[in-house]
């Protein structure tokens, strides 16, 4: 497998970050997150809305959940729901 990673805080059109990982089995890509879904194609070429440009913005639900999961293995026991093993083998 091949895996990219492109990242930049300050393309003049926004905050760019892009994730591809290309195999044998196939493809998994995650990309750009935009104001909105919206798109306009004419003959005048294609546009979209701009890109969510700060880091809280692009990540606002993650940290919720993050949150969510820490105050439910905190308070009420739960297991945290990544495990050592998750976290050596992203290493």
């Amino acid at each position: 497998a091949v895996a990219t990673v492109t990242l930049s805080r300050s393309a003049c059109y926004g905050y760019d970050q892009r994730v591809e990982v290309f195999g044998t089995g196939g493809l998994a890509s995650v990309g750009n997150l935009h104001e909105d879904a919206s798109v306009v194609a004419d003959g005048s070429g294609v546009r979209r809305p701009r890109l969510v440009r700060s880091f809280p913005e692009r990540f606002e639900a993650a940290f919720w959940y993050e949150t969510d999961a820490f105050a439910d293995t905190a308070l009420l026991g739960t297991a945290w729901p990544v495990s050592e093993d998750d976290c050596v083998a992203v290493q």
